[in-house]
């Protein structure tokens, strides 16, 4: 039986927001700041697999925050913002793949193709960005409350809410074209929508 590997794909999707969280949680949960404190030699490979095995776990659990939080805002178009030519900013329509057309010579590869360039890097932005927030929200519940407004915390505040932003249209860029793939993939129509409900870009269109 092979043994299962861990792919770079993976590797962004889950693996680093989830050392993102892990940093996060040694601000509230002293056990987890000892077992990532820098020592030589102190972790060793026993710790380094266990530390793989939570930020996997913080990851995958970061996912399930992120569709429910960030994914779920994708299909609905940003009022004040034209889509003409940024369709990603309209709202997307979820598309899943249909595996029957797997069948067809090409299209399986083409659905992996669209995993690796388009999937994982809008797990990845989306992931990070929820995963920032913890963190941030971790390192404030733990200052105190004299220390809230100076000036060096109101600075990592901005830049954390600064880079999730960034990191939030990177992955609804991103799961954009992922979408558009599987609708090329799929073998139908598809389109972003303005809010007023029509197509963002009449080259949005794939068959």
């Amino acid at each position: 039986m092979p043994v299962p590997t861990l792919d770079f794909g993976v590797f962004i999707a889950y693996l680093l927001p989830g050392m993102v969280v892990l940093y996060g949680a040694t601000f509230v949960v002293p056990q987890m700041r000892d077992l990532l404190q820098p020592g030589a030699g102190r972790l060793g490979i026993g710790g380094a697999v266990l530390v793989t095995i939570l930020a996997l776990t913080a990851g995958r659990l970061i996912s399930i925050g992120r569709s429910a939080l960030i994914e779920s805002t994708f299909t609905t178009p940003f009022p004040l913002l034209s889509c003409a030519e940024r369709p990603y900013l309209g709202g997307i329509p979820a598309l899943s793949p249909d595996y029957r057309q797997f069948f067809e010579s090409g299209r399986r590869d083409a659905f992996l193709l669209a995993v690796a360039n388009e999937q994982r890097p809008y797990q990845f932005c989306g992931n990070t960005a929820l995963a920032v927030i913890v963190s941030l929200v971790c390192w404030l519940f733990t200052l105190p409350k004299q220390t809230l407004r100076r000036p060096r915390v109101l600075v990592i505040a901005l830049v954390a809410v600064s880079v999730t932003i960034v990191l939030y249209f990177g992955a609804r860029s991103s799961y954009y074209e992922f979408m558009r793939a599987m609708a090329a993939i799929n073998g139908v129509q598809f389109t972003s929508v303005d809010h007023l409900g029509k197509p963002c870009h009449a080259s949005a269109s794939l068959r």
